[in-house]
């Protein structure tokens, strides 16, 4: 074995040490212990790629907003709303304002925000909080869904539209799904109580950079990254009011 590579060195020096251990205390011939040594970092690097619980209930929650837009408008529609590009600012980008959706598993309505922009509203535009709350579940729990059933469910909506099938796959490939990795996602989960729509204003909880500014003066622009939670629970419109259906209907 060999590599040319002075990059891979150190990872190299790793596969070669697991293929030495192979054939010395486990028996193996040289060119099975390189082959089962493959094999074992191949599994490894495809668990790795695999989706966490968060984001399998994140993906989720965007989905059920996805299937809700396209019973309302059709499909064409709801997919050209959602993730529009892999960098789209905020996750569904509807005619007259756009859709952040969080979705935890927490009794409370509790999310994470990934970054200093990511509620920071477009020129013009509105900008709401989806926030939805799920239930670890068993699999036999009635009105249950997991990602992988989710998914399954939304491509049997497209029936047989082939061109809106490559369209939805093209935007699920974009958000990190992987057809291979389905057996991975049937984790079960059921509603935990009705979403809610927050608007992004005043009494929405926040950071902006215009925060950090005002708090920080010109060392806020040492300020790389920022990651926090916020508490939305009771916030905005439930699922069912007027207000609500304005927006998501």
């Amino acid at each position: 074995m060999a590599t040319t590579s002075a990059e891979l060195r150190r990872y190299f020096y790793d596969f070669a040490v697991e293929v030495l251990d192979l054939t010395q205390r486990g028996g193996y011939t040289a060119k099975a212990a390189i082959d089962e040594a493959w094999k074992r970092w191949g599994e490894l690097i495809e668990q790795q790629s695999v989706l966490s619980r968060e984001r399998q209930v994140g993906l989720i929650g965007e989905l059920h907003v996805l299937r809700l837009l396209a019973a309302a408008h059709g499909w064409n529609f709801a997919i050209d709303a959602w993730h529009q590009t892999a960098r789209a600012k905020h996750d569904f980008c509807l005619e007259l304002c756009d859709v952040e959706v969080k979705t935890t598993t927490s009794d409370r309505r509790v999310h994470t925000i990934g970054s200093i922009d990511q509620l920071l509203p477009s020129p013009n535009r509105p900008l709401y909080i989806l926030s939805n709350q799920f239930a670890v579940a068993p699999r036999l729990a009635a009105k249950s869904f997991s990602l992988a059933s989710t998914v399954r469910d939304s491509f049997n909506e497209l029936e047989d539209d082939a061109t809106l099938q490559e369209a939805f796959k093209q935007r699920l490939v974009q958000v990190g799904w992987r057809e291979n990795h389905t057996g991975y996602y049937q984790t079960s989960f059921v509603i935990r109580d009705f979403a809610r729509l927050v608007p992004v204003d005043d009494y929405c909880p926040r950071i902006t950079p215009q925060m950090l500014i005002d708090g920080l003066g010109t060392v806020s622009s040492r300020i790389d990254s920022v990651m926090y939670s916020i508490d939305v629970s009771d916030l905005g419109w439930q699922e069912g009011t007027a207000e609500y259906a304005k927006v998501i209907s």
